[in-house]
Formats: C-alpha cells, structure tokens, sequence
C-alpha cells in the first residue's frame, strides 16, 4: 500500500507536514496566506505544491491537479487561533468570520474527496461562543456541519507535547471526523502530531 496522502490546510512553515511526513504521510497540496511561511515551507518541503494565497479564494481547479482520482486520505486544518487563545490576547474578546475558518478545511476536504479531516487548535476553543448573546460554541457548530458534510465518525482530544518528548508545555486541542465507512487512524496521526507539535 503507498503512502497516505494529505493537504494541509492554514500551514504555517510546515510543522504538520513535518510530522505527518515522519509518520509515512504524502503531502500533495499546501494552503497558506502568509508569504514568508510559504518561502519557509517550500524550502523545506520541495515536493509539496504550495499556494500562497486566501483559503477563501482557492477553488477546485487550484487543487484538482494534485488530487488522486479517489481523492485525498486527510486534510489538515489549524485555522487562526487569535480569536480562541486565553494567553494574553486580546482578540479573544473578538466575534468576527475568523472563528468560522473551520469552514474552509471542511470545503476543501470536500473538493478533494478526503477520507479524514483532522482541525487543531488551542483549548480555548472549547469554550468560544459564536457571539457575545448567544451561548451556541464554536465547537457544535463545527461538529454539526461535520457531520452534514458526511464525517460522521469524529473524536476530540487535547494533546500536550510535554507527554511526546518535547520539553515544553504546549497544549492543543484536536477533531479528527472521519466518513462513516472509515475507520479512524488512531495511531498514525498522534505519531504525527508528535512530530508537528515540536
């Protein structure tokens, strides 16, 4: 069987793709924003096709290319976590489209017919509301439209690198959504994110 393959979704430099790479992963496609951390990823990872630009704006035909005819095994998706950090920020007081970026990873998942989608983020999101009036969190809304795009098969967990080797205290939280006829990889992925979380 060949390499599980992946598009990484909100990428920064790479540190996802790093250890998906160290845990038998291919990634074909790689979505980010900001131009230095594109500079950064490419040169680290020279094989993977990577689009600088607004996840908002990138359509099927940017991705199609890359995607194997039966579609891509996991997307990855660590949206902005300003507006959900408890650690000295101030946008966490703020409600604006940032906090639905979640959206994206699902829409790109979707047009690459993933298998898996896997979001990260900080704790805080856990306990984010989608506005300041109403008590709905940000993480029942993800869920539900998960499921609505047909990953009905999802976990949540909170990984700390301290306990994968790393010494530092780093806590994040994590979804993993699978298609119902998928089984989720439950040990492939924290080999990943031990690489991704140095």
């Amino acid at each position: 069987m060949g390499k599980y393959t992946h598009i990484d979704c909100f990428s920064g430099p790479g540190g996802i793709c790093t250890g998906l790479h160290a845990a038998g992963f291919e990634t074909v496609i790689a979505i980010e924003y900001i131009q230095s951390c594109c500079e950064t990823y490419s040169k680290n990872h020279p094989q993977v096709h990577v689009i600088n630009d607004d996840i908002r704006s990138v359509t099927y035909e940017d991705i199609a290319p890359f995607i194997p005819d039966n579609g891509v095994d996991l997307v990855t998706s660590g949206m902005p976590c300003e507006t959900f950090s408890t650690a000295g920020n101030k946008s966490r007081s703020f409600y604006d489209d940032r906090q639905f970026l979640f959206r994206e990873g699902i829409r790109i998942a979707q047009l690459s017919k993933a298998k898996m989608i896997l979001f990260e983020n900080v704790p805080g999101i856990t306990t984010k509301t989608i506005s300041k009036e109403k008590k709905t969190l940000i993480i029942d809304i993800l869920e539900k439209e998960l499921e609505e795009a047909g990953y009905k098969n999802h976990k949540d967990f909170i990984l700390d690198s301290a306990d994968y080797g790393v010494p530092q205290r780093r806590k994040r939280y994590f979804v993993l959504a699978a298609k119902d006829d998928v089984e989720i990889l439950t040990t492939a992925i924290p080999l990943a994110l031990d690489g991704g979380l140095r």
